[in-house]
């Protein structure tokens, strides 16, 4: 699975945290966006280098998106449960994932958080950042410039990495296409043993739909369910290990 730098898993921190503060149950990009101007890093540097300011920022996510209901009138939040992530802020994870793994890295960092949050097209993120009065490729370019460098075979492996995971997305894609049935003859617990062993967050979605229609669905009989189960048990418990 994808690793994530110290100032990449404070900026996760500290979106909750923004979140909280005005009210959202959830954690979007515009949240992740404020959580990179907390957390030092690239990312950070990328967007104060071109006149980004906190302050401002928070004040533009809060015109451009409505308050949570737990918020009060005058703008003083109580605290809510931790915020889930939308379907938008976990497709900024994933892009971030495939923009470490392209610039030949394997843990991710700020920049690519950054350029998770740019690539997704969150409506209220594009707002604030659209104040900034930088072109999108413009900010892409100095996030990359801003990045950890590679290694020349780091690169070669990262891309061999990159090519493994499309295929295993491809395969989550084609099983959802025949309502649930593995492509090739393969089983339901082969297809989780491969994807547990060799994926990444960037097909946590896809793999949670395919699943979820395992378990939910009369199509698998109980030893089959049970199989898949079993994988998912003993891949957590390695986990923790």
């Amino acid at each position: 699975m994808n690793l994530y730098d110290d100032a990449a898993r404070l900026t996760f921190h500290y979106a909750r945290e923004e979140a909280n503060a005005l009210g959202h149950a959830q954690v979007g990009p515009e949240h992740l966006l404020l959580g990179l101007m907390r957390a030092e890093g690239g990312g950070r540097d990328v967007l104060t280098a071109l006149g980004a300011d906190l302050d401002r920022m928070r004040q533009q996510v809060r015109e451009f998106s409505p308050l949570g209901k737990s918020s009060s009138p005058q703008g003083n939040s109580v605290r809510l449960e931790t915020p889930s992530i939308t379907p938008l802020g976990r497709r900024v994870m994933e892009i971030a994932s495939q923009e470490a793994r392209a610039l030949g890295v394997s843990v991710t960092s700020t920049p690519h958080i950054l350029l998770g949050i740019v690539r997704a097209q969150h409506p209220v993120a594009q707002r604030v950042l659209a104040s900034l009065q930088a072109d999108p490729e413009v900010i892409m370019e100095r996030a990359r410039a801003a990045a950890p460098p590679s290694s020349a075979e780091t690169r070669r492996q990262a891309q061999e990495r990159a090519a493994q995971v499309q295929a295993l997305r491809h395969l989550l894609e084609e099983t959802l296409q025949r309502d649930g049935t593995p492509p090739a003859g393969m089983t339901e617990d082969e297809l989780v043993a491969l994807i547990l062993g060799g994926g990444d967050e960037s097909l946590v979605s896809l793999f949670e739909d395919v699943v979820y229609r395992w378990l939910t669905e009369d199509r698998l009989s109980g030893n089959r369910k049970h199989a898949v189960l079993l994988h998912l048990i003993h891949h957590a418990m390695q986990r923790r290990g």
